[in-house]
């Protein structure tokens, strides 16, 4: 309750992540990008982003599958 309006932004945009029911992915970014959003929004430079979302993928054994659609995967790979 001490914290500002900014403070609050900061703390959600770096210690609260969601997990939607419904997917919500992009439609129009692949598998790679869509995990890339909101790593850009929380100002990750490129080369860490592509380091954490390659190991994401990996340990959910989905990195041949990093350049295909939302709808190019099954509703569990989603």
């Amino acid at each position: 309750g001490s914290l500002n309006d900014n403070q609050r932004a900061d703390l959600r945009n770096q210690k609260i992540g969601f997990i939607f029911q419904g997917f919500n992915l992009i439609p129009d970014l692949n598998l790679y990008e869509n995990i890339e959003v909101p790593l850009r929004y929380r100002g990750i430079k490129a080369n860490e982003r592509k380091r954490r979302i390659e190991q994401c993928l990996e340990q959910v054994g989905l990195a041949s599958r990093a350049k295909h659609l939302p709808q190019q995967l099954s509703g569990g790979q989603q």
